[in-house]
């Protein structure tokens, strides 16, 4: 799995978490979700390649609630 090999690349560059981008397709690190907010406050997260869970659905509902 790739994000074995990169974890000390991650620490070097005091990283967070890595996002994966390849062929116009981006993915997610297989410990976190992305979800970004938009200058019209837009919520966007992918909808595929995405590591599901309960996390992932509160926060969409939250953001359902709120915007």
């Amino acid at each position: 799995m790739m994000a074995v090999w990169l974890q000390s690349l991650i620490r070097e560059k005091k990283a967070e978490d890595v996002l994966y981008y390849r062929n116009n397709i981006l993915t997610e690190f297989p410990r976190a979700n992305l979800f970004i907010v938009t200058k019209d406050n837009a919520l966007v997260t992918p909808a595929e390649n995405i590591l599901l869970g309960i996390t992932r659905k509160k926060l969409i509902g939250l953001a359902n609630r709120l915007y």
